[in-house]
């Protein structure tokens, strides 16, 4: 198909048309200006963890995607932000989960709402990092070390 035909899961306009959500980790500061001059409010953002090295780890990058600092740059110029968690028993629960929600609560209003869902897993995971499904004792709150 002609390369037009394509669209990439980071697609902020998806996220603005659509509800699809984007972790902005290709987002450039082009693109940041551009969501503004557009006016392209709500986007709906996939957070996973707001600590640089647990993101890393989660979403395979090489280096840290500044993520707070584009939150703040779309807070800041008017767009509404929706937000989800995908919560992985291990990487991104108990602790940094408890960060990435408090840091979160700074982008009020703008940040209009957090959702923390489990993780989806598939059979179509090859070469992926090991991720466990969410258990009933994951979200009861009454594992040991939480």
């Amino acid at each position: 198909m002609r390369p037009a035909l394509y669209f990439k899961d980071e697609d902020f306009r998806l996220s603005f048309l659509y509800g699809n959500y984007v972790t902005l980790t290709n987002t450039s500061r082009r693109d940041l200006q551009r969501i503004v001059e557009q006016r392209l409010s709500p986007l709906y953002i996939s957070i996973h963890a707001i600590d640089a090295v647990v993101r890393r780890q989660m979403l395979g990058l090489r280096q840290n995607d500044r993520l707070l600092e584009k939150i703040a740059f779309l807070a800041s110029h008017g767009i509404t932000l929706h937000a989800q968690i995908v919560l992985c028993p291990g990487y991104n629960d108990g602790a940094v989960l408890e960060d990435t929600l408090q840091q979160l609560e700074g982008f009020y209003p703008a940040l209009q709402s957090v959702a923390v869902v489990p993780v989806g897993l598939t059979r179509h995971r090859l070469d992926l990092t090991a991720v466990r499904p969410v258990t009933k004792e994951d979200c009861s709150g009454n594992r040991s070390g939480h």
